[in-house]
Order: structure tokens, then C-alpha cells, then sequence
């Protein structure tokens, strides 16, 4: 049906649709139904070629959840403070 390359090229295009800018969104479908149509293409046929990606989990991914930098009474904060501080050869002997 199409070649690597003009996949490539069509996928180039449609992901400009996702733009912030009116004009490059209208381009983009400008340049896609355009490019659709010079290969002889309807919408349903480019839809139905794509294969889901082999190895990708079928939901959404969720991003494991970070770690809390500083803990709730402060001890981890004041630690970093006072190793940056002894690097510069000062200290934090006030914080307690």
C-alpha cells in the first residue's frame, strides 16, 4: 500500500494536527487529505492499515508515582542544606 517512507511522511503531517496554531492545524489537514487523495487513498483505508504497535500494553500508561523529596518534618530539606553548606565551609548550626 504505501512505503516506509511515505508513512513516515503521513505521520509527519498528522502530527502536526495537534498543534497550538490554528493555521499549522488547517495546513497539516491541507497537506494530509491532499496526500490521501494523490495516492488514491480514502480515510478508511489508511484508518484500517494501522496495527496496534507489538509489545505496548493495551491501556493507558501510567508513570510510576515519584518519590516525596522531602519528608513532612523537614530532616531530609535541612540535610541537603547543611551539605551544601559544609561544601561552601559554612554550616546551619541555627536551624537545630
Amino acid at each position: 500500500m504505501l512505503s516506509q517512507a511515505e508513512w513516515t511522511r503521513l505521520t509527519g503531517v498528522l502530527a502536526r494536527l495537534s498543534s497550538s496554531h490554528d493555521g499549522e492545524r488547517a495546513a497539516a489537514a491541507l497537506l494530509a487529505s491532499a496526500f490521501v487523495k494523490r495516492h488514491g487513498l480514502a480515510w478508511t483505508d489508511v484508518v484500517a492499515s494501522l496495527q496496534p504497535v507489538r509489545g505496548l500494553p493495551a491501556g493507558p500508561i501510567v508513570p510510576p508515582a515519584m518519590p516525596e523529596r522531602r519528608s513532612t518534618k523537614g530532616q531530609a530539606w535541612r540535610g541537603y542544606c547543611r551539605r551544601r553548606l559544609a561544601a561552601m565551609g559554612r554550616s546551619l548550626n541555627w536551624l537545630g
